[in-house]
């Protein structure tokens, strides 16, 4: 392992290789994975890219089964993808550019440097093609000397016997001069361009050629460049900055023998394996905007490693269920009997249909209490249960097949209080809870009046009058609600329907059984036009037909 005070690393442009150097500059013995990317764009479709280290380098052999992907926490399948295991599928043209200055051969350098070469290219991939150049003065007063000790070549047998074959060292360090050669044999390369350029001093020999020449030249030609330096006689800055500059990096070592670790450090970031894109088709059905948080668990040789990033779900109502209930009228009761008050669903959408509801209801407990609550015809088979509370009950029903449709949820029997005085009482109703992710809920009270004994005594003529009839709305005109008064003589089925002056039914406010009393149910115009429309009562005692005006 390299020693933290002897060598230097810088990486450029990808965070992910960030991670990567501190990973291998601390010897990391432990497997990990990071997320590089996460693209929703194309939901429900999520794709995303990940590496794998092993002791800080790219881990080989992975294969699509080796990860689970979660979503908030519920496993997603199938997952589909492919691992990178091999150079074969991203083929480079690599350019060795060597200093074979008179100071190479201090310390072993030259033959050290040899060495490291031909590592190199033991340990890049079968598919690569390979040259080498070598770089000095003919003497110390002498004319640059830029070598092509191989051409471009597979074949590594062929490649290290040209790495043994180089000369002595000798002369000065034209720097520039050979890294200007190297792009230039590159240029005509049709695969990716890579430069590996090792130096152990500063350019003295490369007019009228200069750094920045060389970093605009990589650059415009998509050429990576990976410097390495040997000692502390260098130009780090320039060094540094065109492996910035390219997407490479930068090596420094004041050891000889550490430059053969360098350069098996390149080859394997040189070959991609432990790279994976994977994708996965989410669960999730209800789109409200909230951050969706992945995880992804990597399980190779009995050891794990799991990563996480999140993503944000995009917005759309339409995917949102909704559950609406309500008395939807008011009701009036003798004191001392029972009254059947319906439960009605208003609403509720069949994306995610419900099989069970659960909701509260308040009432005065001084004057009436639930004595019975039965499932209707929508909920037929539902269990049904009511626990009393300290202002009311709480109701359950529960069943198996789940309600798709609007219309009556269920009946709810109150007996009431002998009293002298009438009194009233609102029926509070919280929203719904039910078993279904993504569904808003809403409900409306009611009221029940309980006529008082003194007063029916005292006017025993009113229930003589009582007629199967609408009476007035309040409002009219009214905007966008209004309440539906109506009384009704005999015990019936009732219908009360409202119609727009062209006859076209509107809605359908009421169509179950009745005792004699009087009612009250509500119409909403929200988003009908203003003008007339015509509220029906169809009864087996009698019809009768009222205007009423919605005015906007």
């Amino acid at each position: 392992m390299i020693r933290r005070d002897s060598i230097r690393r810088i990486r450029a442009i990808a965070v992910i290789a960030v991670m990567f150097v501190f990973a291998s500059m601390q010897g990391n013995a432990q497997l990990t994975i990071t997320i590089d990317s996460l693209d929703a764009s194309n939901f429900p479709s999520i794709a995303a890219k990940i590496s794998v280290l092993d002791q800080g380098f790219p881990f080989a052999g992975l294969e699509v089964t080796d990860f689970t992907v979660f979503e908030n926490g519920v496993v997603q399948a199938p997952i589909t993808g492919s691992c990178i295991d091999s150079v074969e599928q991203f083929q480079s043209s690599i350019m060795l550019v060597l200093d074979r200055s008179s100071s190479m051969s201090s310390g072993g350098a030259w033959n050290q440097l040899k060495t490291a070469a031909k590592t190199f290219v033991d340990n890049i991939g079968p598919n690569e093609s390979i040259a080498v150049i070598s770089f000095s003065t003919r003497g110390f007063l002498g004319s640059p000397d830029i070598e092509i000790e191989q051409d471009w070549s597979k074949d590594k047998n062929e490649i290290k016997n040209s790495i043994d074959a180089m000369g002595n060292p000798t002369g000065r360090t034209p720097l520039w001069l050979a890294a200007s050669r190297g792009i230039s044999e590159l240029i005509s390369r049709t695969d990716r361009r890579i430069m590996i350029l090792m130096t152990d001093g500063k350019d003295n020999e490369s007019d009228p050629v200069e750094y920045i020449d060389v970093e605009q030249a990589a650059v415009a030609n998509d050429v990576t460049v990976y410097t390495i330096g040997l000692g502390d006689q260098l130009d780090i800055t320039e060094l540094e900055t065109l492996a910035v500059a390219t997407g490479g990096d930068f090596f420094q070592t004041t050891n000889p023998a550490q430059l053969e670790q360098l350069y098996l450090e390149i080859s394997r970031k040189l070959t991609p394996t432990g790279v994976c894109e994977l994708q996965y088709e989410s669960l999730i059905d209800c789109l409200n905007g909230e951050t969706v948080t992945v995880e992804i668990e990597v399980r190779v040789g009995g050891r794990t490693a799991r990563a996480s990033a999140t993503f944000d779900l995009p917005y759309d109502t339409t995917t949102f269920s909704y559950v609406d209930v309500a008395m939807n009228r008011d009701f009036v009761i003798e004191s001392g009997e029972q009254i059947t008050v319906p439960i009605e669903l208003t609403r509720i959408t069949d994306n995610r249909p419900a099989t069970s509801f659960e909701w509260e209801m308040t009432y005065n407990k001084l004057i009436m209490r639930i004595v019975e609550v039965l499932p209707s015809e929508l909920t037929e088979g539902y269990q049904t249960d009511f626990q009393e509370t300290s202002n009311g009950a709480r109701i359950t029903l529960t069943g198996t097949e789940a309600v798709v449709d609007s219309g009556i949820l269920a009946y709810v029997t109150f007996e009431t209080t002998p009293l002298n005085v009438s009194e009233k009482s609102e029926i509070g109703i919280s929203p719904p809870d039910v078993a279904t992710s993504c569904t808003f809920a809403s409900a409306e009270n009611g009221l029940i009046t309980v006529s008082g004994l003194c007063e029916r005594a005292l006017h025993p003529t009113t229930e003589e009058r009582l007629e199967t009839k609408i009476l007035p709305n309040t409002p009219n005109p009214f905007n966008p609600r209004t309440a539906i008064h109506y009384s009704i003589r005999v015990t019936s089925h009732v219908l009360l329907t409202v119609y727009s002056a062209a006859g076209e039914k509107i809605a359908t406010l009421f169509d179950a059984e009745l005792p004699r009393g009087q009612y009250t149910s509500y119409f909403d115009g929200a988003g009908l036009p203003s003008g007339n429309y015509f509220v029906h009562l169809v009864t087996d005692d009698g019809t009768d037909v009222r205007q009423i005006v919605l005015s906007k």
